[in-house]
């Protein structure tokens, strides 16, 4: 979600959304892309659920 703003070169977007960004190995990517496409997401998305998923599961231990 966000707010959409005239500029004087155009359009900014205006957002809460911030990135997130970590490494991994080439093995451990692959089977990312390739549980995102099974789930018929992109990467992105599918590490976000993941990371909710997660987030989520820990508060119900506590």
């Amino acid at each position: 979600s966000g707010t959409i703003l005239p500029h004087v070169e155009g359009i900014y977007f205006k957002s809460n959304v911030e990135p997130l960004t970590f490494h991994a190995n080439h093995e451990f990517k692959q089977k990312i892309v390739q549980m995102a496409a099974d789930a018929g997401m992109g990467q992105e998305e599918f590490l976000l659920q993941a990371v909710k998923v997660y987030i989520n599961s820990q508060k119900q231990e506590m």
